[in-house]
């Protein structure tokens, strides 16, 4: 196995939880921020009015499909099929509960199942945009 095909996976992971371990504070004025660069909303308006959370959700969502793809990259580069792929996405689906566990033990955060349950939406569309992919582009001699 080639180590070199899972390092957009292990980037991906320290993205997110790294954003898991960062405080309430700093969290919201990063999001808030982002908010304030797509729509150049005043940042204060942005955290009293609490409109960040739908870019919070997105977020969720994002990284989580992008994490599948990763995932499915280095599993498709290893030629890792079958039973080894499925084991692969099912342990990921554990990165999600992982996160929301992270969050709990961070100030002014908190764990959430709605968000792990966006967490595994993203993950599992992404796996299935890349099963797409795989079916509609790659030759069909290929295992996937």
């Amino acid at each position: 196995m080639k180590i070199r095909y899972w390092i957009p996976t292990i980037i991906v992971l320290i993205f997110i939880w790294g954003n898991s371990m960062l405080n309430g504070s700093i969290s919201e004025m990063i999001s808030s921020f982002i908010q304030y660069l797509l729509t150049g909303q005043d940042m204060e308006m942005v955290i009293l009015s609490g409109s960040d959370k739908l870019l919070r959700k997105i977020a969720h969502f994002s990284e989580y499909l992008l994490l599948a793809l990763c995932v499915y990259y280095g599993c498709y580069k290893n030629r890792i099929a079958g039973q080894t792929m499925r084991f692969c996405m099912i342990l990921f689906l554990l990165v999600a509960p992982c996160d929301e566990w992270i969050q709990s033990f961070t100030d002014g955060r908190n764990a959430s199942f709605f968000d792990a349950l966006l967490d595994w939406s993203g993950y599992t569309i992404g796996w299935l945009i890349n099963l797409l992919l795989i079916k509609r582009w790659i030759k069909p001699s290929h295992p996937y």
